[in-house]
């Protein structure tokens, strides 16, 4: 079997609120589908995000809990 190992996803906006009528944008991550089970992230799994610069390393943590 073929397994993509990369994928390309756009960052969305996210408003978020600083005060009764200030906003800030910032980056949203929305990651989701079969393709993450198939790496070993399991729905109620918990990841460490690693940030390096312009990088971002996701790393499953431990085993799935109840949803």
């Amino acid at each position: 079997m073929n397994v993509k190992t990369t994928r390309t996803v756009k960052l969305q906006p996210k408003h978020r609120e600083l005060s009764r009528k200030r906003t800030k944008i910032v980056p949203e991550l929305r990651v989701n589908g079969n393709w993450l089970a198939e790496h070993g992230f399991a729905p109620g799994c918990r990841v460490q995000i690693t940030v390096k610069k312009n990088e971002l390393v996701i790393t499953p943590t431990d085993q799935p809990t109840d949803l």
